[in-house]
């Protein structure tokens, strides 16, 4: 097993996860007006984005089982896993401007809203596999050329 392919399934790993933890915390009151002692918090599963990000993490998962395997199909395993790290990063980038946008609202009614580990974990397990997979396309076209 290369490291490219470890990459590819550790990086679709983190994402699935991700996906299971918290992404979007609100603190009622943090400020003073009102009591702080009202804290929720939501797990990415729960948003429409945290969906999309699990089946991107399956899929690079998949993508990086179908390298290991040495079949037909392991020629378009690289592309396919790359473009769910893609989905995936492009997913955080939506929740990170969701929370913002929940941000303001949250400040004007005296409450805080801080990102949750998920999202950030969601950002860096697609840049891990992004990286495995760049690798291990890398990898294929070096032993296409020899």
């Amino acid at each position: 097993m290369k490291a490219s392919q470890l990459f590819g399934a550790f990086g679709g790993v983190m994402v699935v996860a991700a996906t299971f933890l918290a992404w979007i915390t609100v603190e009622v009151g943090a400020s003073g007006v009102l009591r702080s002692d009202a804290l929720a918090s939501a797990r990415g599963i729960e948003q429409t984005e945290g969906k999309v990000a699990l089946i991107a993490g399956m899929t690079i998962v998949i993508a990086a089982v179908a390298l290991i395997r040495t079949d037909r199909f392991v020629q378009w395993a690289p592309l396919v896993g790359s473009a769910a790290a893609i989905l995936a990063a492009v997913v955080m980038f939506i929740a990170l401007v969701d929370i913002q946008a929940k941000l303001a609202a949250a400040i004007l009614v005296g409450s805080e809203v801080s990102i949750g580990i998920g999202v950030w974990l969601t950002g860096i397990g697609a840049l891990v596999a992004l990286v495995g997979f760049g690798r291990a396309a890398g990898g294929l076209q070096a032993s296409a050329d020899a």
